[in-house]
């Protein structure tokens, strides 16, 4: 029995609706990948001042450590797993692929979250969880 993201893999894989490859979707995120093939073949569709909204996790050795070491092992918030470093993605990555995709990036916010309070609030540090809201132009 295939697990959910591989039956997910494999339904991107059949589908004739993406053209994101296996390989674009592992490396990016599978999420990250849909949410970007959808916006590249409907943004004609998307009213002038249409707005986005996207959160996701940075790529660097804090990241991992905050939400692989950290949320899966130390405090299992999440199930072990949840998170493939590999498919995290960098801040002006995202930001490129926005711009690549006719959206202007108005805000890039960082999030903190306190597993210890379970509450979280938004910050400038775009260290390990950010948002971002961007507007088509």
């Amino acid at each position: 029995m295939l697990s959910q993201r591989e039956g997910a893999y494999s339904r991107l894989e059949d589908s004739d609706k993406f053209s994101f490859s296996k390989d674009v979707a592992e490396t990016l995120g599978l999420e990250t990948a849909i949410i970007l093939e959808l916006y590249q073949k409907h943004k004609s569709q998307i009213s002038g001042n249409s707005e986005k909204f996207l959160s996701t996790i940075n790529k660097n050795p804090r990241s991992w450590i905050t939400a692989i070491v950290g949320a899966e092992y130390l405090f299992n918030i999440l199930p072990k797993g949840t998170h493939e470093f590999n498919k995290f993605i960098k801040p002006s990555v995202l930001g490129s692929y926005l711009r690549d995709g006719s959206a202007k990036l108005i805000e890039t916010k960082g999030m903190f979250y306190n597993p210890l309070t379970h509450k979280a609030k938004l910050t400038d540090d775009l260290g390990v969880n950010y948002l971002m809201y961007a507007k088509k132009t």
